[in-house]
């Protein structure tokens, strides 16, 4: 089903992935009830709590997950590429993804790509915790414009959900 942003918001804090103390309540964005609802025809959020004072920008740790994929990522990347080209959809390679990003701070970077059939977005968040602990969490939300577009991301959601775990894993291991 769809969510709006609102419920999104109240759900990530509700799941402890956003730390409100840190708000800034004086941002014209910081009500989330007067926000335009954004529709998310499918969400989800995977995280990984880290103790390191590595420095770990977000931007540059999406980089670093999009730019550098395993061998076998890099063969369904191909596979995907040569099924979806007949039907007018994007291809290309991991690194166009450094492009795709939207907005980037201090806590986070968003990426975001829209095509014909959908629009998907992903979210990577370094939030610290009260007991100096960071929290890294990758948030994906899809939107589909089309049948095509549901198509597509039901024969991928099984393999999204292992390349985002697995991309939780290599930070980590590049962390240390």
């Amino acid at each position: 089903g769809s969510i709006s942003l609102r419920d999104y918001i109240y759900s990530g804090i509700a799941g402890s992935w956003v730390d409100t103390t840190r708000l800034d309540v004086s941002s014209m964005y910081s009500d989330a009830d007067s926000a335009e609802p954004i529709r998310a025809d499918y969400s989800d959020s995977y995280s990984l709590d880290v103790s390191s004072d590595a420095e770990l920008r977000p931007g540059k740790l999406l980089e670093f997950v999009f730019s550098d994929t395993p061998r076998w990522v890099n063969g369904l990347m191909k596979i995907r590429n040569a099924l979806v080209a007949p039907f007018g959809l994007k291809t290309g390679e991991s690194r166009v993804f450094r492009k795709a990003i939207v907005e980037e701070s201090d806590r986070e970077a968003v990426l975001s790509n829209d095509d014909k059939h959908l629009i998907f977005t992903v979210s990577l968040s370094v939030l610290p915790r009260p007991d100096g602990v960071r929290r890294i969490s990758i948030s994906t939300a899809v939107q589909y414009h089309n049948r095509l577009g549901r198509i597509y991301f039901a024969l991928i959601r099984p393999f999204h959900r292992i390349i985002v775990r697995r991309m939780l894993r290599r930070i980590a291991s590049s962390i240390g």
